[in-house]
């Protein structure tokens, strides 16, 4: 692919991902741990201009903290800096400030904070996807990371868990916004990005993003719980039907990683054990978690461990005779 294509792919993708950004922020649901910096930044710095006291936008932050990275980036290898890394802060910045300038009103209601969240979701992960896809030089903040990485000889997956849990910690602080987005925007990139950058791909982004919409998808369509003696066993025969379906699908198409399978790859080449071992463990751990933390464990659990991979098994199967790739 030509140099400047790659550019041009590479500042689509941070203008989409700015956009993203700026959506999800707009939402007050949570977002990245770098924009939960920004946003607690934002609300500790102000200019008085005559007798008005102006705040800093978002975009304009980015802008800024976005240059001292490329500053440091460049005093550690001078190499990692290019015109890209400037592309990359300008169109991030135009993207986060322009939903501000569209919707300059904070959103309210049950479902409108919600829809805000999942459509800057999806383009965050688009905007990233596109920005790895292009593979045209370091964006600010993995020269950022990248530079770190050089002076302590730490590994990079220890620097960006470092750095994110410190952004995360600070914006919180100064009274940035932490919530379901935050916890999304996790789940998108980091599990994913600190083994093995081989292992990213639209798909992964796509995955998480269709996987929470349909689990809120529920939520708003039956906000209270479901009562009586058959209801519950109907909705959990037809949800792990579900389940199973969308498994087999996704299996099916055989498009590239979800983020699970991602992340339990991940752990399989850090510690080299088998597949099923690192599953197994993970699937214990989660369980005991999530049983101390109050979560519910019961018949659908089981059919969930026992049932849903023979039937997806079988549905592959079916699939491949029915419809071969």
């Amino acid at each position: 692919m030509a140099k400047r294509k790659r550019m041009m792919i590479a500042a689509l993708g941070c203008l989409i991902l700015g956009i993203g950004i700026g959506l999800c922020n707009h939402a007050q649901l949570g977002t990245d741990p770098f924009t939960v910096l920004l946003v607690g930044l934002q609300r500790h710095i102000r200019f008085v201009i005559g007798s008005r006291t102006v705040s800093v936008t978002i975009g304009i932050l980015n802008l800024g903290v976005a240059s001292l990275m490329i500053l440091f980036g460049f005093l550690v290898d001078r190499k990692m800096i290019s015109i890209v890394s400037f592309l990359a802060t300008f169109f991030t910045s135009t993207g986060i400030d322009l939903i501000g300038l569209l919707f300059p009103s904070p959103v309210h209601g049950q479902i409108t904070p919600f829809i805000f969240l999942l459509i800057g979701e999806l383009l965050y992960a688009t905007g990233t996807s596109l920005c790895i896809f292009a593979n045209a030089g370091y964006d600010p903040y993995n020269s950022f990371l990248i530079g770190i990485q050089k002076l302590t000889g730490w590994k990079y997956k220890t620097v960006r868990w470092t750095v994110e849990i410190v952004f995360l910690l600070v914006g919180y602080l100064l009274g940035g916004t932490v919530g379901i987005g935050t916890a999304i925007a996790l789940l998108m990139t980091a599990p994913l990005a600190l083994v093995d950058r081989k292992m990213i791909s639209i798909v992964s982004f796509l995955a998480t993003f269709f996987t929470s919409t349909g689990i809120d998808l529920i939520g708003l369509l039956f906000p209270s719980p479901v009562h009586g003696q058959i209801t519950p066993f109907i909705f959990l025969l037809i949800g792990e039907l579900l389940y199973a379906t969308g498994t087999s699908l996704c299996i099916f198409a055989n498009a590239g990683y979800d983020p699970y399978n991602s992340f339990l790859i991940g752990i399989q080449k850090l510690t080299g054990w088998k597949y099923k071992t690192v599953r197994w463990t993970v699937e214990i751990i989660f369980l005991l978690v999530g049983y101390l933390l109050g979560g519910t464990i019961g018949i659908g659990t089981a059919i969930a461990l026992l049932l849903t991979a023979p039937l997806a098994e079988r549905m592959v199967s079916f699939l491949k005779q029915k419809w071969p790739l």
